[in-house]
């Protein structure tokens, strides 16, 4: 499944990875006087930070999640380097990773202020929060191959002869799920409905996908009559003796350029503002709108057939266009077809 999203890591440490670098950090704990004994169990008190006391130990001597995760931060601090942590788990976990954050700090480490808890809602089904134990759980491959089966529909009957359907259909239906997801705002808890992920209607990947596809479509014809033009005006000069007159014919930039123009600007700001916030869907977003921008100005001033100066400013914005959402989908993990 991570192969089919495109998904990969450069370290895959499971937890059994640190069973023995736990004993390390109780002895320190213990050596800086945070563990107290209750009831047999041992843990770190945190009346000071308004929590809950953060259980290290258990009553039969076995270690607990926090005790993982303290050698977990010290390791990815200490030896892997890390400048900063950021635990994406789900938001029910938010005092628990506060209760972890606050012990790395009365244990002296001041880099526990680069450690980062990025909650996430839940992804319900028919409005309950899904339960593998009742068995009410949707699998990702169902989901994917539902959208990919789909997107091949779609494309045996409006583009039959698109070379290689079944790899663009892959593109387009798992980034329809993936584009569904990350364009929610991360700590909305989702509904989740099989209709709306594959749905390639409205404000969806396909949607984005397809507009980055209709650029390029556009770009190629564009292309052709520029070398039409330039075999053309090789031909003229020629019959003229080797005269001929170069006229610039002005043109005016009209308002579907300039909001496209507007929006393309925008973007070191919307980066900017994801990274900040850690939000995926501030890059969805946009991307939603860079397209919506394109469509009309497609539609508004013509691109291939215009004036030779408002062809190649048209032509520019274009390309940029297309750049831009091509990479704010890679940013996203999603594929970016050159056709439709």
């Amino acid at each position: 499944m991570y192969e089919r999203l495109n998904v990969q890591f450069d370290h895959t440490l499971g937890e059994s990875f640190y069973n023995d670098k736990m004993g390390a950090v109780v002895e320190e704990l213990k050596a800086k006087g945070l563990l107290e004994e209750s009831d047999g169990a041992l843990m770190v008190r945190l009346e000071e930070e308004n929590m809950p006391p953060c259980l290290i130990i258990k009553q039969d001597g076995t270690t607990i999640y926090p005790t993982r995760d303290l050698a977990t931060a010290v390791y990815r601090h200490e030896v892997m380097k890390a400048d900063r942590l950021l635990y994406v788990v789900g938001g029910e976990q938010k005092l628990h990773f506060r209760q972890v954050f606050a012990v790395l700090s009365r244990m002296g480490y001041e880099w526990s202020a680069n450690c980062e808890h990025i909650p996430f809602g839940l992804m319900r089904f028919e409005g309950r929060k899904m339960s593998t134990r009742r068995g009410k759980v949707v699998f990702l491959q169902e989901v994917l191959d539902e959208a990919v089966a789909r997107a091949l529909q779609i494309i045996q009957q409006k583009n039959p002869s698109l070379e290689n359907p079944e790899k663009v259909a892959e593109a387009v239906g798992v980034g329809a799920i993936v584009f569904g997801d990350l364009r929610n705002n991360r700590l909305n808890d989702v509904d989740f409905s099989l209709e709306d992920a594959v749905s390639f209607e409205g404000e969806t990947g396909p949607y984005v996908q397809y507009t980055h596809a209709r650029i390029r479509s556009v770009l190629a014809k564009a292309e052709e009559a520029i070398r039409m033009e330039n075999v053309n005006h090789l031909v003229t000069s020629g019959l003229a003796d080797g005269k001929s007159d170069s006229v610039s014919i002005p043109f005016s930039i009209g308002d579907a350029s300039w909001a496209l123009l507007k929006i393309l600007g925008d973007y070191p700001e919307v980066l900017e503002k994801a990274i900040q916030r850690n939000e995926p869907s501030v890059i969805a977003k946009y991307t939603i709108d860079v397209a919506q921008a394109f469509n009309r100005f497609y539609h508004a001033e013509r691109i291939a057939d215009a004036t030779s100066d408002a062809r190649s400013f048209r032509v520019a914005l274009a390309e940029r266009t297309a750049e831009r959402l091509s990479y704010s989908l890679y940013l996203l993990g999603i594929q970016a077809p050159e056709r439709m």
